[in-house]
Formats: structure tokens, sequence, C-alpha cells
């Protein structure tokens, strides 16, 4: 029987295969080259996080997507010179602020959610229905702990 990091070994090569699987099929889909804003990745992945979560200060940012918070800084700041996010003062804090969507990325930005999902189809045609509902089970349980160990205080 195989040790523990042994297994954990195992399934870190895999997510590297699944990661270059997703993006080879992300680079190969037509919407990806869409982009007349000059969206980066890092940027893309920032308004994905901000989609799904709705206003968050640039350390919610940086915790979401395990980055540092200069580099959520930056990319935040970025985003905001291209006005694909509003910076507004935080309900919660006066002194802080948290940034949102622009209406024209809302939109945007949900399509395209959707047509991932689409397009990302087939990585996981070898699950059958009840296999991929415990992948995303066990997945979900993954990714709360590292949120809760990596949220800021």
């Amino acid at each position: 029987m195989p040790s523990r990091k042994q297994t954990i070994s195992r399934i870190l090569g895999s997510f590297q295969i699944i990661r270059r699987a997703m993006l080879q099929q992300v680079a190969a889909h037509q919407s990806c080259h869409d982009n007349e804003d000059n969206v980066s990745l890092a940027q893309q992945m920032t308004l994905l996080t901000i989609a799904a979560r709705g206003a968050m200060s640039v350390k919610e940012i940086a915790a979401a997507r395990m980055i540092s918070s200069s580099a959520a800084t930056q990319v935040v700041n970025s985003l905001v010179d291209k006005g694909l996010l509003i910076r507004s003062q935080d309900t919660r804090d006066r002194r802080a602020s948290v940034v949102t969507l622009g209406l024209k990325y809302e939109q945007l930005v949900a399509a395209r959610t959707e047509n991932a999902a689409s397009y990302l189809a087939p990585i996981f045609e070898a699950l059958s229905a009840d296999e991929l509902q415990e992948y995303e089970r066990l997945n979900k349980k993954l990714v709360d702990a590292l949120r809760k160990t990596s949220s800021p205080e």
C-alpha cells in the first residue's frame, strides 16, 4: 500500500496534467482571442473571482486567488485603469475600499464563465455523473480548507 506522501505526489502530478489540458482547451477556444480589452490571464482570473464573490477588498482577492497582496494590487489597479473594475469605499470600514465589476464586464464575465464550462467539458468526460459529483465534493472540501487557512485576519 502506498504511503500518504506517495499518494499526494501522484495527485500533484495529475494536477499538472489537468492544468495543462485546461490551458490547452482555453487557448484553443475562439473567445480567448476575441479579447478587445487585452485582458491577461491573471486579470481574467481576478474578474472571475469578483464575479463569483461580489465586492471584495484587495486583501480578500489576494487570499482567494492565493497570491501576494502586492500582486493583487497590481492586477486590480490595471483593471481599474481599464475601467473593468470600479473601486469604492467599503461600507464595513470607511478607511478601506472594495472593487466590483463594471456593468459591461458583469455581463461579459457571466457569459465567459458559462462558455468555459461547455468547452472544458471534454476534460471531465472520463468521469460518470456520480464520479463527477464526488470529484466536485472532494475538490470543494480542499478549496474550503485552503480558504480558511489563507483568509486574511
